[in-house]
């Protein structure tokens, strides 16, 4: 996961703080061929990988330290100096791990105190904010659960410009490709409405299936999309023709694509299953592996997490519920994450985010 980059001159070793010590080993022998620079911040070390992560105190004691950057450089460069300066200190304070009073912070952070349960009321001041910042072209939306991400597709669906970034592994990925690989085709329309469901709003599938199959349509325009549909789907013949059959779904009226990047990265594995001869669950193995070696950009409106969006930024960040993040570093991972605005969204004015 961390960033490598090679030149001719030597080899810059990124995020080096989320670095194994068995992956510190494997890198130092790079290290003894290479003027290396090792880049890192210790609070930012999020990722609980296998073993022990390395130590730069006691595992680089043989490099030379420059002195930490004291500018926020980041913020200054578009004007936001003061808010640079703000999350600077309130990184000392998570270091020294003291309460966050957001009171000493309203000239440059905005804050909305509100209760979780008022996030899908569209008449609170919770629901009022977000509906306000999805003007942005730039907005991430930080949600404190790492682990569950049915909250942040439900927040998707709600917000339908706002979609959900996905984890690289997330097992829906491979489940679905395997559905496809193993399609029943005597109830193919039951199965494809299925693998509907899980990229598009239920409620807009519904509008267009039943049990039984395609629901019967009384004006000329929706009977022709039937008709359109249920010949594709009697035409089936491989992959491909679910990759067309999938596309034509998502054009139908009331359908909304809430799981975008799923969807992409099916259609390209069945891409790549028709080229190589293999099957989908092994193109989107492949599809998820180039993804972890080239990165993805991620730019427009998405809700994410802290492990999830580390290393990005986005010109406004919203971050829900702030006081329900439990580790100072993955706070502070979620309040830098922001070019030129924060919103903070809690039900506590302090916060503390300390085990």
């Amino acid at each position: 996961e961390n960033v490598l980059k090679t030149t001719y001159s030597g080899m810059f070793v990124d995020e080096y703080q989320d670095c194994t010590y068995h992956q510190h080993l494997m890198l130092s022998k790079i290290m003894n061929f290479l003027p290396t620079r090792v880049l890192g911040d210790p609070m930012q070390a999020i990722f609980n990988f296998n073993g022990d992560l390395v130590n730069f105190d006691e595992h680089l004691d043989d490099f030379e330290v420059f002195p930490s950057l004291e500018i926020p450089h980041r913020w200054n460069q578009v004007g936001a100096n003061e808010l640079g300066y703000a999350l600077s200190r309130i990184r000392d304070q998570l270091e020294n791990e003291e309460r966050i009073e957001l009171e000493n912070y309203l000239d440059t952070i905005e804050v909305v105190v509100a209760q979780e349960r008022d996030l899908f009321n569209f008449r609170s001041d919770y629901c009022r904010t977000l509906n306000f910042l999805r003007r942005e072209d730039s907005l991430l939306v930080i949600h404190p659960n790492s682990v569950n991400n049915t909250p942040r597709l439900k927040f998707s669906k709600m917000f339908k410009d706002i979609s959900s970034i996905e984890s690289i592994d997330d097992k829906d990925f491979y489940h679905l490709a395997k559905s496809i690989d193993n399609l029943d085709h005597t109830q193919l329309v039951i199965e494809i409405r299925d693998i509907a469901y899980t990229l598009f709003n239920k409620t807009g599938v519904n509008n267009w299936f039943n049990d039984k199959g395609f629901k019967n349509k009384k004006d000329g325009e929706s009977k022709l999309r039937i008709i359109k549909l249920q010949g594709m789907i009697d035409s089936y013949s491989s992959p491909d023709s679910l990759k067309n059959i999938l596309c034509e779904i998502a054009s139908l009226p009331d359908i909304d694509c809430t799981r975008m990047e799923l969807f992409k990265s099916l259609i390209k594995s069945i891409d790549i299953s028709i080229l190589k001869g293999i099957s989908v669950l092994e193109g989107m193995r492949e599809q998820r592996n180039n993804i972890r070696r080239v990165g993805r950009r991620v730019e427009g409106k998405h809700i994410g997490t802290t492990l999830l969006t580390k290393g990005l930024e986005f010109d406004v960040v919203v971050i829900l519920n702030a006081h329900k993040f439990d580790c100072p570093k993955h706070l502070y991972v979620a309040l830098t994450r922001c070019r030129r605005k924060l919103v903070v969204i809690t039900e506590d004015m302090t916060l503390s985010p300390y085990q």
